[in-house]
């Protein structure tokens, strides 16, 4: 599949994302997906199915088993995606409010990641590697779009070393390396600007 892919930058002092982002829709946020006949699609999980169902004619990534498809796809945006951003959240707010509120910020950090982050992001990372089991995909045989939509959040964990998968997951570890060294993956981050999760 050709794709063109352009790339917005976030404004450097608010962090937020630019205005051209918008200009194609009006939530102007990232990812966003222009088709051949100009429609645009925002979500990720709405992107990769459209992706799968409408390039994969044969059916290679389209997966047997539609209910656990959407189950782990529901569950990267609803569940483990959401303790990400908080630990996210938090940790930047305490790396970027100023002294001495940032005395504060650091200890509500720490309240935070003791009382709930860490231990949801633990039974979530638990519940994956349970399902990925002794298969190399999410998906079964092939990557597929649970497979996509989770390498999302699982890549934050890792960048920003909220979690050492390798160590503790090493069945998600190994899935994640499969990804990062796959040549779809290689010819995204050659199109693209890399994949830096630590500076955001």
């Amino acid at each position: 599949m050709n794709y063109n892919l352009v790339l917005h930058k976030r404004d450097p002092k608010t962090r937020r994302s630019p205005p051209s982002l918008q200009e194609i829709h009006p939530l102007g946020k990232a990812p966003t997906f222009v088709t051949e006949d100009g429609t645009i699609i925002v979500e990720s999980a709405a992107i990769a199915g459209y992706i799968i169902r409408t390039y994969d004619k044969t059916g290679k990534h389209a997966s047997a088993d539609i209910l656990r498809e959407e189950t782990l796809s529901a569950f990267s945006g609803s569940s483990i995606h959401v303790w990400v951003s908080f630990a996210l959240t938090f940790d930047l707010l305490a790396r970027n409010t100023p002294w001495p509120a940032s005395y504060l910020s650091k200890g509500l950090e720490g309240i935070m990641k003791k009382q709930f982050i860490t231990a949801e992001l633990k039974k979530s990372l638990e519940y994956l590697e349970g399902e990925l089991g002794a298969e190399e995909w999410f998906n079964g045989k092939a990557p597929g779009r649970p497979d996509i939509l989770l390498s999302y959040p699982l890549e934050q964990i890792i960048q920003r070393g909220y979690v050492d998968v390798d160590k503790e997951y090493p069945r998600l570890g190994a899935w994640r390396g499969r990804i990062v060294n796959s040549p779809a993956w290689k010819r995204g981050i050659e199109k693209g600007n890399g994949f830096d999760l630590l500076n955001l």
